[in-house]
Order: structure tokens, then C-alpha cells, then sequence
């Protein structure tokens, strides 16, 4: 009975694990696939066992904790909101991503194996010995894996001038829309950057899918949230590279990007200018432009102006969970902005429905999570302070927590990078000078 326990064990380790990796890559491939995993890893958590450890690992993990007070204060939300309780338990469940950070916290073994590169699981492959790359070498492989998927399908699209998942008429995307489409890829931009520096054969191969993929985003898909993702993430990278000299090459990079871009990219040279000129007309500037579409105001705008309204009148506590659509129509309904289901800013989503003390707990949550990459080896440390400085511009200009996709990309990582915050938490004092005179001084303010 003892050894059939163990087996048990070993093998419900293993699958939990497997479900992780594919977790991570459904992100990019299917919202379905991703739905599906999350109740398996659930039920894993549950069957499992040792309920009450886990319980106290979250009790002592801020990290795993603060998500939960989060969704409980949006649960509260329920209780004075101004919509139907259906209604309200939908806008629950839309950040049901704040509990997998916790599940999978406490799900998965904290580890202190090295991060690994895709080199690493490729000579994994090769040579067949699989266990050995730790799983969250995995987990990002199989989050890069789910992306070049979704670019071989975007640019199989093209090749054969066909609508295989979302049909429009401009955009090249799959499984995902434009927005998520090239968030994700600037991400997996990112951590290829990081990955290739240290192995010249697999330099040149990540140079290749990384001009392959700036090609996509830049030229076949009109993401302008993808350019605010390519932005940030290369002042990230550059800065974590190089200093406060970082900024200036970063500087750099993305003015010869851009200027290519617009250059040799009509998609990219429409959308800027069509951007540049929504931007003027919401501003009362008479404009002239050749096409009519650039003409309408820029909605967002008008969004973020109607959800500043909104939270006004009701700034502590908000209207309550779910309540945004239904405000949103009141206060438009004696003129023509456009509907909308969410202000298209996190910070909007949450405040105007929790109001400040919903909006103080999620900046609890990113400032917590940005204080804790310092204590993080190197490997982690880069790509989860990318993942969060990608997560934190996103949400000003997209619901990223309210939507699914967003929201699980954050939980995800966050997870996957964290586990290893409680093996290094007990050598912090040991290591805190040394982190301190490796910070950069652009970013050692900041945490």
C-alpha cells in the first residue's frame, strides 16, 4: 500500500506538471485547450492532497495571497452592485485568473533549478531524456512552441489568401485577435532575446524567427497594442543589458524600427497615420485625410473619458462587480461615443467597478510581484520584470485582466517564474548587497 501511495504520487507530480506545459502552450493557441487545462490542473490541485499545507504556504506567500483578496473584494462587489446577480457573477468569473496564481503556487513544487533555454529542450529532445530540463524550462518552451505555431498559421494565411480563424479582411491572425496576437508575440520576442545571447548556434536561428515575427507584427498585423509591447520590452531588455545607458540604445533601436517600419510597411504607415489623425480629431483639430475612416475620434478616448465619469460619481467603492457595461450606457445615453463592454485600461475596469480600494489591492499585487523579482536568480529575474513592465503598459490601453487570454498570460508566468521566490527567500539577507550593486540604477528606484 505504501509504494502504491508513492506510485500515486509520482505519477498525479507528473501529470500536474504535463498540464503546466501544455498550459502554457494553449495560451497562444486556444482559448478552449486553455479552459480545458485549467479544470484539470484544478482537479489535480484538489487530488493531490495535503490541502492544509497548501493552505499555509499561501498564508505565508503574499504573492499567493493578495490575488485572493482581490477576488474577495470583487465577490463583496456583488453584494451592492447595480446589475442583475447574474450579471454580476458573470463579471466574477472574469477575473477568475487571480486564482490560478495561488493553485499553481502551491500545486507545483518550488524549485531551484537553473531556467533553462531552448537550446537546452531541443538537445532534451535529441538526446530523449526529457526530465532533464526542469518543468519550467518547459513551460516557457511550450509558450514559445504555441507562438510559432500561431505565426506559422498567421503566415500560412497569407500564403494561400484565406480567413482560417478570425475573418478580416487586413489582419493575418489565427487563434487569437490582433491585440493578444502580437502582445504574445512581442513577449516571445523578449524572451528569445534573452535566450539566444548566451549560444551562438542558437543566435542566428533566434535572429531568424525573431525578423520573421517583426515582419508579422509590423507588416501583416495592425496591433498598436504589439507596438507599445515591442516599445516597452525593448527599454526593459536594453536596460537590463546595459544600465541607464539601455535607454539611449533602446531609443535607438526603435527609431530605425520605426522609421523602417513606416518605410516599407503600408499596414504599419496606415495605422500610424490613422492613429496620429483619430488623436487629433478627438481633440477638436479640423484634419483633412485622404481615407474617411481616419476621420472618426479615437474611441478609446472617449472610454477612458466616460470611465473617469463614472468613477466620480462613485469613487471608493464603485458601482459593484459586473456593473461597467450597464454605467457605461448611462452616462452615454444622451450622446453618440461608442458602446463598449470595458474602457479598454485595467486600471478604468477595475476602478470603476471596485473603485480605489479594488484599484489599491491590484497595485498591491504588481508592486508586490516587482518587489519580489529582485530575489529571483538572473534568468527569472529578466523575464518576469519584462512580464510585468508588458503587463503594467498593457493594461492602459486593454483590459488584459478582464479578457482571458491577458489575464491567464500574467497568472501563468507569474506562477511559473515565482515557485522559486521561496527557495531563494531564505538566502535574501545573504544576497541582498549583491543584488543591490547589480541592480541598474534606472530600475533600482523602482523596486
Amino acid at each position: 500500500m505504501p509504494t502504491d501511495r508513492h506510485q500515486l504520487a509520482e505519477t498525479l507530480d507528473a501529470a500536474s506538471r504535463l498540464a503546466v506545459v501544455l498550459l502554457g502552450f494553449s495560451i497562444a493557441v486556444s482559448t478552449s485547450l486553455s479552459s480545458v487545462l485549467v479544470i484539470v490542473i484544478a482537479c489535480l490541485w484538489l487530488a493531490t492532497g495535503d490541502l492544509s499545507g497548501k493552505l499555509r504556504r499561501i498564508a505565508a506567500n503574499p504573492l499567493a495571497w493578495l490575488p485572493l483578496v482581490l477576488f474577495a473584494w470583487f465577490l463583496v462587489g456583488v453584494a451592492y452592485t447595480s446589475v442583475s446577480p447574474g450579471e454580476c457573477l458573470r463579471g466574477a468569473t472574469k477575473y477568475r485568473e487571480l486564482l490560478y496564481i495561488p493553485i499553481l503556487l502551491t500545486l507545483l513544487p518550488a524549485s531551484n533549478a537553473k531556467l533553462g533555454g531552448l537550446a537546452d529542450v531541443v538537445e532534451a529532445i535529441r538526446q530523449r531524456r526529457l526530465f532533464s530540463v526542469d518543468w519550467r524550462t518547459w513551460s516557457v518552451a511550450g509558450f514559445i512552441f504555441g507562438n510559432l505555431c500561431e505565426l506559422a498559421a498567421s503566415y500560412g494565411e497569407w500564403l494561400f489568401d484565406v480567413d482560417w480563424g478570425f475573418p478580416t479582411e487586413t489582419d493575418h491572425v489565427v487563434f487569437k485577435d490582433r491585440i493578444i496576437h502580437n502582445f504574445l508575440l512581442a513577449y516571445m520576442l523578449f524572451v528569445l532575446a534573452h535566450d539566444s545571447l548566451p549560444t551562438l548556434r542558437w543566435r542566428w536561428a533566434a535572429i531568424t524567427i525573431g525578423g520573421i515575427t517583426l515582419v508579422n507584427m509590423v507588416a501583416m498585423v495592425q496591433g498598436r497594442t504589439g507596438y507599445l509591447a515591442l516599445g516597452v520590452l525593448t527599454v526593459v531588455f536594453m536596460v537590463q543589458k546595459f544600465g541607464g545607458r539601455g535607454i539611449a540604445y533602446a531609443a535607438a533601436c526603435l527609431a530605425v524600427l520605426a522609421g523602417t517600419a513606416f518605410a516599407g510597411s503600408a499596414t504599419f504607415r496606415f495605422r500610424v497615420q490613422e492613429s496620429l489623425l483619430q488623436v487629433q480629431t478627438s481633440l477638436g483639430q479640423q484634419v483633412a485625410p485622404a481615407d474617411a475612416r481616419m476621420t472618426a475620434e479615437e474611441p478609446r478616448l472617449k472610454f477612458y473619458q466616460r470611465a473617469i465619469e463614472i468613477i466620480s460619481r462613485q469613487p471608493f467603492l464603485g458601482f459593484g462587480t459586473g456593473s461597467f457595461e450597464k454605467e457605461y450606457a448611462a452616462v452615454t445615453s444622451d450622446s453618440n461615443a461608442p458602446p463598449t463592454v470595458d474602457p479598454h485600461n485595467e486600471y478604468l475596469a477595475i476602478t470603476s467597478q471596485s473603485g480605489l480600494i479594488g484599484l489599491g489591492f491590484w497595485f498591491a499585487i504588481l508592486i508586490g510581484q516587482w518587489k519580489t523579482t529582485w530575489r529571483l536568480p538572473a534568468e527569472e529575474r529578466q523575464l518576469s520584470q519584462g512580464m510585468l513592465a508588458l503587463m503594467a503598459a498593457g493594461c492602459l490601453v486593454n483590459s488584459l485582466l478582464l479578457g482571458f487570454t491577458g489575464g491567464l498570460f500574467w497568472a501563468y508566468f507569474a506562477a511559473v517564474f515565482f515557485t522559486s521566490a521561496e527557495q531563494s527567500a531564505a538566502h535574501t539577507a545573504l544576497s541582498s548587497d549583491q543584488t543591490s550593486a547589480e541592480m541598474p540604477l534606472t530600475l533600482r528606484s523602482a523596486a
